[in-house]
């Protein structure tokens, strides 16, 4: 068995206690130097500089960082206001305004009623006739499919109010046998 208090165990150093731990060994140029005394005041200031200077550029770069997030946020805010304000433009463009169009198809018709963006149109039994080459053309501009049209000459009593939506528009239409068939147009609200 080997004794470990032995001096053969024991370091090379003067100061060498055997009662208290021992720290690893550590290889003499990689060791830090040993002072007895106080830090030396020019190494001091100079310790104490870099750590004014390291202070000072953390400060600086949250600073910074900081700046750059407040600038960056004013700026895409104020891009977002641009891009809903040329949204709502193109929207407002986009939105047919019925009683124009109603006007340019129908002329001043009495089975046509409402305002830019509501519009409702009677067509009677017996304007049928007259009026079902221009409700084709309507519906066209409008966007409407032409199975919009199939179902409206094909809709009955019976079959209650039907809807379809077409470009910017949407219309609901009923029939009765005494008023004809009663459409409602809408324009979309986009944006």
């Amino acid at each position: 068995m080997i004794d470990h208090n032995s001096s053969y165990w024991a370091p090379r150093d003067p100061r060498f206690e055997p009662d208290r731990p021992q720290a690893a060994a550590i290889a003499p140029q990689f060791a830090a130097p040993v002072t007895d005394g106080p830090i030396p005041p020019a190494r001091a200031a100079r310790r104490s500089r870099a750590v004014l200077l390291i202070a000072a550029l953390v400060v600086l770069l949250v600073a910074t960082a900081a700046v750059a997030a407040v600038v960056g946020y004013r700026q895409g805010m104020a891009a977002s206001d641009r891009n809903h304000a040329a949204v709502a433009q193109a929207a407002a463009a986009q939105s047919p305004n019925l009683s124009e169009l109603a006007e340019a198809h129908f002329g001043t018709n009495s089975a046509v009623s409402g305002e830019a963006d509501y519009l409702e149109i009677t067509i009677t039994d017996g304007d049928a006739a007259t009026m079902g080459a221009k409700l084709v053309g309507f519906l066209d501009d409008l966007g409407f499919s032409h199975a919009v049209v199939e179902r409206m000459t094909k809709t009955r009593a019976l079959d209650g109010t039907q809807t379809a939506e077409g470009k910017n528009c949407n219309v609901s239409w009923t029939y009765h046998p005494d008023h004809g068939l009663q459409m409602v147009f809408e324009a979309k609200a986009t944006g």
